[in-house]
């Protein structure tokens, strides 16, 4: 090959790339998969209610052990009959791409609790008697992220 011929291929290539770098179509992701990272419980309508008391545990008690990341107790004087608390929680991101929760409810004993899943992502828990429940709430999305809240019923009779 000649001089020429060699210099000008190379000039073409040179100037093909750099017009494909400029013109060119970047590759884009339509339909990306977002993750939920965190589930959060909105216990704000607890907090002001008499009767109710919200505990976090600190990082300090988590690392000792504590099997729940948070704690929901409600005493009363007299008998409980279908007491109902309604429990709200959330994902976040907010856009993830499944943002549906599974509850599960585990109790250590045979007690008259039931568990009532809603469309919007809470669940109603009626109780007919004083007891202590595990509420687990799970991702769908396949990553298996879990909160637990631990439900306190305790009924004083006079």
């Amino acid at each position: 090959m000649k001089k020429t011929s060699v210099i000008a291929v190379g000039l073409i290539y040179l100037v093909s790339i750099i017009l494909v770098g400029f013109f060119g179509v970047r590759l884009k992701v339509y339909n990306p998969v977002i993750y939920v990272e965190k589930i959060v419980w909105n216990y704000s309508e607890f907090e002001n209610t008499k009767g109710f008391k919200v505990e976090i545990p600190t990082e300090e008690e988590k690392m000792q052990g504590v099997d729940y990341d948070a704690k929901l107790k409600y005493g009363t004087f007299g008998e409980i009959n279908s007491f109902l608390i309604n429990i709200k929680c959330y994902v976040e991101p907010m856009n993830a791409t499944d943002t549906k929760l599974n509850y599960y409810l585990n109790i250590s004993d045979k007690f008259d609790v039931t568990i009532n899943k809603k469309d919007d992502n809470t669940a109603d828990i009626v109780f007919n008697e004083a007891t202590t429940a595990y509420l687990v709430v799970k991702s769908t999305d396949g990553r298996d992220l879990s909160y637990v809240i631990k439900i306190e019923i305790i009924s004083i009779v006079i």
